[in-house]
This record gives structure tokens, C-alpha cells and sequence, in this order.
């Protein structure tokens, strides 16, 4: 079993975005990116889960046990805030969990995260 804690505010990935490009010969096309943020994010949590990576690459089917937390809302209370509750704003936990999926796959933690046989 492998365990660790990630100590950074992760950014959830986002899908690519697209926009318009000219060539240098006027033709117009969509181009895909992915947004600078979602890429730095990328890079710092890689940094972060390189040191706990195995040193090979785990084969078969993988439990990820993941838990995200976040800081207080503004908005809540000194009172509200003695009560724990489960975040129901942005960002999605399936785009946070998918932002770390990806990256530990790319880091070499495991082959593909098609392993991932239970969250």
C-alpha cells in the first residue's frame, strides 16, 4: 500500500478549449489547446507525486482511495464552519479526480488509468 498526502490547491482539468488560428497563407481553422493554468497545474502536481512514485510501474487493477478538501467558503459562519458538510460547488470532484488520475498515469505510478478498478 502506498500512501501520501499532496499539500497544494489543485485546479480541476478542464477540457480543451479551442480557437481560432490564421496560417501565414489566410486559411482559418479551430485549434485545440490546453489552457496555461490546467498545464502549471499539471507540472506542480507531477512534482509533488513524483516522489512517492513506485519504482515500477503498478500492473493490474488499482483501489485509489482520494480525499480532496478545501478551505472554508467566505460566506460561512464561524458557527457553520464547526460543522462539517460536503462541498456542493465547483469545482467537480470527477474533474479534480480526473486532473490526478492523469497525471500520476504520466508520472509512472501506473500503466494506464484503466487500472483504476475502484474509487
Amino acid at each position: 500500500m502506498i500512501e501520501f498526502f499532496v499539500p497544494m490547491t489543485c485546479e480541476p482539468k478542464q477540457t480543451k478549449g479551442n480557437r481560432i488560428v490564421t496560417t501565414t497563407t489566410g486559411r482559418t481553422f479551430a485549434a485545440r489547446y490546453t489552457p496555461a493554468k490546467v498545464k502549471h497545474n499539471s507540472h506542480s502536481l507531477a512534482l509533488l507525486l513524483s516522489q512517492h512514485r513506485p519504482p515500477v510501474p503498478i500492473e493490474g487493477p488499482i483501489l485509489l482511495d482520494v480525499t480532496f478538501s478545501y478551505p472554508w467558503r467566505k460566506t460561512d459562519s464561524q458557527k457553520r464552519r464547526m460543522i462539517p458538510r460536503h462541498k456542493d460547488t465547483k469545482p467537480d470532484v470527477d474533474n479534480l479526480f480526473k486532473q490526478l488520475a492523469d497525471t500520476m498515469q504520466s508520472c509512472g505510478s501506473f500503466v494506464n488509468d484503466s487500472q483504476l478498478a475502484d474509487v
